[in-house]
């Protein structure tokens, strides 16, 4: 028997046309339909990670001012005790200099009871030792100080704090 070749028939090439351009057609709208969810999950990732920078921002802010705001209650409570100890420490001084200049005053000269007294003051600490005593005359001129010696003599009425603030000219 020969083998004949069967040959398509025009209804069945039709049928097997129609199949390939839907399943070409259903392969184009899948790859459509994917790219648009592609494109909304880029956006919906580009908003998440936005508002979950935002949210991060804002905590960090929160943090940041609360720590802040903590900072500036300590500082304030600082000045105040770090206020009534230098009051009590130069209390302490004042009398102990004016002893000083009570018993000394008639016996030696001016600039040996000065000088007791600068002496007393420069080593006068307080605040754990942080804290210590400097002299000023009345034309801002350093006249005593324990820890910069080269300041002694030296005019200080152009010093200016961190604002502009002439502050050696308050202590006047």
């Amino acid at each position: 028997m020969a083998h004949t070749k069967k040959i398509p028939s025009l209804h069945g090439l039709y049928q097997k046309s129609i199949r390939i351009a839907l399943s070409l057609a259903i392969g184009i709208l899948a790859a459509i339909w994917l790219g648009y969810e592609y494109q909304v999950g880029q956006k919906d990732v580009s908003r998440i990670e936005s508002d979950y920078i935002t949210e991060k921002k804002n905590d960090l802010r929160n943090i940041v001012e609360t720590l802040a705001s903590g900072i500036r209650h300590r500082r304030a409570k600082s000045q105040i005790q770090t206020g009534k100890i230098l009051q009590e420490k130069m209390g302490e001084v004042l009398t102990v200099a004016e002893d000083i200049y009570a018993k000394n005053s008639g016996e030696e000269s001016p600039e040996l009871v000065k000088k007791h007294i600068i002496d007393l003051l420069m080593a006068s600490k307080f605040a754990d030792g942080k804290g210590y005593f400097w002299i000023l005359d009345t034309n801002s001129t350093i006249i005593a100080h324990p820890y910069n010696t080269d300041l002694i003599g030296k005019n200080q009425s152009s010093l200016t704090d961190k604002h502009g603030k002439f502050f050696i000219l308050e202590f006047i």
